[in-house]
């Protein structure tokens, strides 16, 4: 529960120079959602310490350590590294307690990963934070 009594959980994914690990997370639909983004990555290419989330139309900027964010999701999205070397995966489920796991390896082994243009992320009034 969060500091209002309500109910939340919490995942977290790490950046390293090989990728997010892991690199699918699942979660469960309508609950506050603290997701830490561990930055381990070494700074190196420009936009590599940036996360991209084009449902939620939001591009942050990484520090080093970990990266607290806050989003109440409905729907699975992908996510990226801003130079798009790495991708991710959140599946959203409705149960967590009946997670079909064949099912998500099928679904992200099928899913086609976008490189998504500058402007997607410009302007956008919904998004982690």
């Amino acid at each position: 529960t969060d500091e209002n009594g309500e109910e939340m959980q919490e995942v977290e994914i790490e950046l390293t120079d090989a990728g997010f690990a892991p690199a699918v997370a699942v979660v469960q639909s309508g609950l506050i959602t603290r997701w830490h983004v561990v930055n381990n990555a070494s700074s190196g290419a420009q936009g590599a310490a940036q996360l991209l989330v084009p449902n939620y139309v939001t591009q942050i900027d990484l520090d080093a350590g970990e990266n607290p964010l806050y989003l109440q999701p409905d729907d699975s999205f992908d996510f990226s590294t801003g130079d798009n070397a790495f991708y991710g995966y959140m599946k959203v489920v409705d149960d967590l307690d009946a997670v079909d796991v064949e099912a998500i390896r099928a679904e992200v082994a099928a899913y086609q990963t976008l490189i998504w243009p500058p402007e997607t992320f410009e302007g956008g009034e919904a998004g982690c934070h």
